[in-house]
């Protein structure tokens, strides 16, 4: 009972020490992250990135579509980027430029992954600031945002030319099912407390949304006007797809089954192979008949051999079996009183 007790109760620490974490870290950047500023649209802007505490800029060379392509959907913007400005369209950045020479392949979830001269180190200035523009999704396209894996965090919806959190109202299983699969997920794992991914969003939907099990898509669901109430931006934890196994993955699991296979094979040869060496190796049951064992008066110990044909006994076959070479040589040559014949007279046995 006192184990149950300590145990709800370490629970219930855990629970409150998370919810304290993510107050404390609510609005704060994670390392990494990238904004967009210096442009009257969310989509379109001065790519920033957030390293060691402070904002900083990225120098255009070397740019690309590709890179762009990274920060856009890092952004949440499913689509990638229509295209890239550089010398500072969208104005000049401020503080350090923290990044140069980025060169993405286009599988990085983070720009901060391309490659790179590393932090801080450049030639360039602020006029070479590099802009990004994002294709903005379509209506009610969610993300997720401030969860420590991709699959999870606060879920925000796309509205004409910005992103909302998705109010908790009417927020179920169907709701948050719909979410995860228009994200690519196979389904919802868990429902969250927002305050675990910060629950100060201030912009939240006006609306609520109502969706049955076959709804693939927000947009697909009703839209209600929600009351006027208080509420919070919901945060959902989606179940990883079949496909999210990685290739390497695949090929491990693939390995181990044939090496498995291999062992098992290799196995049973040499068990049939130790097998058949040991009813070749030992002793064979022997019957004698019509024999005796002959005495030491005729021979020595170290040749004491029976007279008589033997069979060897077989769970296979116990039928009559050729006689052996001590049963031809000496068998005639002594009858049961050990007295010696003349073989001349002996019938063969």
């Amino acid at each position: 009972m006192e184990t149950q007790t300590l145990r709800i109760l370490l629970i219930v620490v855990t629970y409150q020490l998370k919810k304290i974490e993510a107050t404390v870290s609510e609005g704060r950047p994670k390392e990494g992250g990238v904004r967009l500023m210096g442009w009257s649209s969310s989509n379109s802007g001065r790519v920033e990135v957030y390293h060691s505490g402070a904002w900083g800029t990225v120098c255009d060379d070397g740019w690309s579509l590709t890179n762009a392509n990274v920060v856009c959907k890092q952004l949440g913007y499913p689509d990638g980027a229509s295209t890239w400005e550089e010398s500072a369209y969208f104005g000049k950045g401020e503080g350090p430029i923290l990044l140069d020479d980025v060169t993405c392949t286009g599988r990085e979830r983070y720009l901060a992954d391309c490659e790179n001269d590393g932090w801080y180190y450049n030639n360039c200035d602020h006029n070479e600031d590099v802009g990004v523009r994002c294709i903005p999704p379509e209506s009610y396209y969610p993300r997720l945002v401030n969860g420590s894996r991709w699959y999870e965090g606060r879920v925000e919806v796309w509205i004409f030319d910005h992103w909302e959190g998705v109010c908790s109202y009417n927020f179920y299983h169907n709701e948050a099912r719909t979410v995860c699969k228009q994200l690519g997920y196979k389904d919802v794992e868990h429902i969250f407390d927002p305050a675990l991914f910060g629950d100060n969003f201030d912009l939240v939907t006006s609306v609520y949304f109502d969706c049955d099990t076959h709804d693939k898509s927000l947009s697909n669901c009703d839209q209600h006007q929600r009351p006027n109430i208080e509420c919070e931006a919901t945060a959902v934890r989606c179940l990883q797809t079949d496909e999210s196994l990685s290739r390497g993955a695949i090929f491990g699991i693939s390995l181990a089954i044939l090496t498995f296979f291999i062992l098992c094979v290799v196995t049973c040869v040499t068990l049939d192979r130790n097998s058949d060496q040991r009813n070749r190796t030992s002793s064979p049951n022997v019957v004698f008949i019509n024999g005796t064992e002959s005495s030491s008066r005729q021979r020595s110990d170290s040749s004491r051999l029976s007279s008589g044909r033997y069979r060897q006994l077989s769970n296979i076959d116990n039928g009559p079996v050729p006689p052996s070479y001590y049963d031809a040589v000496f068998g005639p040559l002594y009858n049961q009183n050990l007295d010696p014949i003349d073989p001349s007279t002996q019938h063969s046995a």
